[in-house]
């Protein structure tokens, strides 16, 4: 462009290896998705009863909250070995599965897939195709500096992995 050099950007993960990293994060996916409400309700009840907890003990760590009470609180998430606590490996799992799919499946960067709406999934039809879609905001600046919506096609497991990470983290949102 105008005797300038262009940058391109490119990643490359052999395709055996993305396979298997996709389908990973699909079964994911599909194992908790119908569980979402469930996790969302265990984790509100996990950091209310915490903020019970501290208030009454005011000395107190969160950290000792899950030694005094937080491994016996009761949640209705009826998978074997599911854990409810700060630093859950399920929580951590869930959500790297479902950015691995939004972005791997759509191609968008990290800052522009943190922009995508719960509601940012959407299908049109295309010559007798129903192609996905997801909309979003770029995160490279542009002449106005102002976000510019964009949206990106991408792959029909990406409308479970968006409600997945937004309804099972609501909790989050809540308390923030």
């Amino acid at each position: 462009r105008n005797g300038q050099k262009v940058k391109l950007q490119h990643i490359a993960i052999p395709e055996s290896m993305a396979s298997r990293i996709f389908h990973a994060a699909e079964n994911v996916v599909n194992k908790y998705y119908p569980h979402k409400k469930a996790i969302n309700d265990a984790y509100a009840q996990y950091y209310l009863e915490m903020a019970e907890y501290l208030e009454h003990n005011p000395d107190s760590e969160s950290k000792r909250f899950w030694a005094d009470a937080g491994k016996d609180i009761k949640h209705n998430v009826p998978l074997e070995g599911f854990e409810v606590r700060a630093n859950s490996q399920d929580l951590d799992l869930i959500k790297t599965a479902c950015v691995i799919l939004i972005l791997g499946y759509s191609g968008v960067r990290h800052g522009e897939g943190l922009s995508i709406p719960r509601s940012g999934y959407n299908e049109k039809e295309f010559h007798g195709f129903s192609v996905p879609y997801i909309t979003g905001f770029l995160t490279k600046s542009n002449q106005s500096g102002l976000p510019t919506e964009e949206s990106w096609i991408t792959h029909p497991i990406v409308e479970s992995a968006l409600a997945l990470l937004f309804d099972c983290t609501d909790f989050a949102r809540d308390i923030y």
